[in-house]
C-alpha cells in the first residue's frame, strides 16, 4: 500500500513508547497483542484505505476498531510489516473478548469474508477468534 509509506514507523514508535512488548519480531515483521486503548490510538495513524484493509478474509481494521470503541477489555492480535518492505502494512488477525460479549463476536463474524480459522468460545471467561 503505497499511500502513506512509513506509517508503520509511527506505529512502532507509539508501541515502544507505550510500553507494548512484541510477541516476536523477525526481520521486518513484528507481532503484538494490543488493548482497545492502544488500537484506538493506532487507528488515528491510519488513513481511510488502511482502515479498510483486512487480513485475508478477516474483518476490516475499521471493524475491529468499532469493537475496540464498544469494549475496553478487548485484546487484538496484530502484526506490523515494517516500512522497509514494499508490502508495508498493519494488520489485525484476531480478537479476544470477554465471554459476555458474544454480540461483538457475532458482529465481527458477520463482517468477515469467511468464518474464523480458529474460534474458542468462553474458555477461561473469554472468546477468541483468529483468521489466517
Amino acid at each position: 500500500m503505497g499511500e502513506g509509506r512509513g506509517f508503520t514507523k509511527r506505529i512502532m514508535h507509539y508501541l515502544v513508547d507505550a510500553g507494548v512488548t512484541s510477541l516476536w519480531c523477525h526481520a521486518t515483521i513484528c507481532r503484538f497483542v494490543v488493548s482497545s486503548e492502544h488500537l484506538l490510538k493506532i487507528a488515528e495513524m491510519l488513513n481511510e484505505q488502511q482502515l479498510n484493509d483486512r487480513q485475508n478474509e478477516a474483518p476490516r481494521i475499521i471493524d475491529f476498531v468499532e469493537v475496540a470503541r464498544k469494549e475496553p477489555n478487548a485484546l487484538f492480535e496484530c502484526y506490523v510489516v515494517l516500512w522497509m518492505r514494499e508490502d508495508e502494512r498493519f494488520a489485525i488477525e484476531g480478537v479476544i473478548l470477554p465471554a459476555e460479549r458474544q454480540d461483538l463476536a457475532d458482529e465481527l463474524r458477520n463482517k468477515a469474508l469467511a468464518p474464523p480459522d480458529e474460534i474458542e468460545g468462553s474458555i477461561n471467561g473469554v472468546i477468541r477468534m483468529w483468521w489466517d
